[in-house]
């Protein structure tokens, strides 16, 4: 053995190999020979450090562990050595939990002001790391966070302590234990607020809380995303899912924050822009917000205007319905005017905001929204017949003989009959609508109308039974699809009249 170890020294390259091997041969033989022998422990350590050496990981850890117990009482360096051996041998041959229990009697053995205990740490760390990778891949998950999360008690200072615990919280949330994830990620946050993983521990957490039903504290995570976030995509995202979840939580006044923000900070490209501007206006309708209603719709439309290209299907229907809404006032206003005295002022009146009203109709149908359009149409016709009645119902003049009042009579039944029969061409105009698969309550209205004011065509039985049977809805209205192309309501401006 003494006489190896001599050869050693001056051996070529091609022999070291060998003669490591003779070594090792002869001392663990001299130590089966001589087990009491005052150098048997030395002998035996120094076999196991070679065995390591030649990587023969498997007769290392046993020649080891035969140290440790067949010699309790050895000098505490050749145990330290010995268990080393086999910590590290362990490891090398993925058996992990031997490797734990190894460096943990390494550790045991070795000073506190010893340098090397930061490197043995950072072994016995990654040694119960490598057990919880073993049980992520056998998809045993809560073994795998229990694993992760041992290195906070055992560990506490090693550098893999925060991924163990980001992959502790990864195996908690496939286990859908919510709780628990949470608990670990808002640690790994308050722990490690300078790590490289924070911003995957915010989009967890905002999965986590939402998953759990927490949606305020989703939404919050989901607004942080974006703030840590360089991506577009992913900010645009973020504040959409953040608002989304204010709104199911009904916290408004933060849904409403959001929304601004995105519009404001993504105005482009303009059909999400839109949609964001749909949801607030949403939002301040519920909350009887009218004045901010009105405001964002106006802002809906302006911004379908200017889209140019960016224009879209999707765009000209959320403007085409904003700008509906928008028409109502000047509707209003038309429909207030009374024709009584003083009869000819009250008249211009009356006139002027129909024609403003025709007005604001009548462009709803560029949009070609067929719901639109036939809202639009049916409002036009009512016009007109709203026109026609109030002239019938119109306040006479004082002073009236009883000629004279039937003459009067005579001349405003002449001058509102025309009126009468545009507003059925228009209702007419609307039910054309049904050729192309096109039926709603507007349409529906127009009908009805007609049936009161043509009844001898419209109000029959066997008519009404042929509609009916011809209302299916076609595929492009179950989609929501608009169809592009329609056939307008007529320009009706000029049918006031003087």
């Amino acid at each position: 053995m003494f006489a190896y170890r001599e050869y050693l020294n001056r051996a070529p390259p091609s022999d070291r190999v060998l003669v490591k091997r003779e070594i090792v041969r002869s001392s663990l033989k001299f130590v089966e020979n001589f087990p009491e022998h005052k150098h048997a422990a030395v002998i035996l350590s120094a076999a196991a450090d070679l065995l390591y050496e030649l990587k023969d990981y498997p007769l290392a850890v046993k020649t080891g562990r035969q140290l440790i117990a067949q010699y309790p009482g050895a000098e505490p360096k050749l145990v330290r050595s010995a268990w080393l051996v086999v910590a590290h041998a362990s490891f090398d041959q993925t058996s992990y939990q031997e490797a734990e229990e190894a460096y943990v009697n390494v550790l045991r053995l070795t000073d506190a002001a010893d340098e090397s205990r930061e490197k043995l740490t950072e072994n016995l760390a990654a040694s119960i790391y490598k057990q919880g990778e073993q049980e992520r891949k056998l998809e045993k998950h809560r073994e795998a966070a229990n694993h992760f999360l041992r290195i906070a008690t055992v560990a506490p200072t090693a550098k893999i302590r925060p991924t163990a615990e980001y992959d502790a919280a990864a195996s908690l949330i496939i286990l859908k234990d919510w709780p628990a994830a949470a608990s670990v990620l808002v640690d790994f946050r308050k722990r490690y607020p300078q790590n490289k993983l924070q911003p995957e521990v915010t989009k967890k957490l905002a999965v986590v809380y939402k998953e759990n039903g927490d949606l305020l504290a989703s939404a919050a995570e989901f607004e942080r995303i974006e703030g840590e976030s360089g991506d577009e995509t992913l900010k645009r995202e973020a504040l959409e899912q953040s608002a989304e979840l204010y709104v199911q939580a009904e916290s408004f006044r933060d849904a409403l924050r959001i929304y601004n923000k995105y519009v404001t900070a993504f105005p482009r490209p303009a059909e999400p822009a839109i949609e964001m501007r749909q949801k607030i206006a949403d939002i301040h309708k519920k909350n009887d917000d009218n004045k901010a209603y009105i405001a964002e719709l106006e802002q809906i439309v302006a911004a379908d205007r200017n889209a140019g290209q960016e224009r879209t299907d999707r765009t000209r229907y959320l403007a085409a319905n904003a700008a509906l809404v928008l028409a109502e006032p000047a509707l209003d206003a038309f429909y207030e005017v009374k024709l009584v005295k003083p009869f000819k002022k009250n008249l211009t009146r009356k006139k002027q905001r129909m024609k403003t009203a025709i007005e604001k109709y009548t462009g709803l149908v560029d949009y070609e929204v067929s719901d639109v359009t036939a809202a639009a149409t049916y409002q036009l016709a009512e016009i007109y017949y709203h026109f026609s009645r109030a002239l019938m119902e119109s306040e006479r003049p004082d002073g009236l003989s009883e000629l004279e009042l039937e003459q009067y009579d005579l001349a405003i039944e002449e001058q509102a009959y025309p009126f009468e029969e545009k507003a059925i061409a228009v209702h007419e105009k609307n039910i054309e609508l049904l050729s192309i698969g096109v039926y709603n309550e507007w349409i529906d209205k127009s009908i009805g109308k007609l049936a009161v004011l043509m009844p001898a065509r419209y109000a029959k039985a066997e008519q009404q039974n042929t509609f009916v049977k011809s209302l299916t809805p076609s595929a492009t209205q179950a989609t929501g699809v608009e169809p592009k192309k329609q056939e307008k309501a007529p320009d009706a401006t000029a049918m006031i009249g003087d």
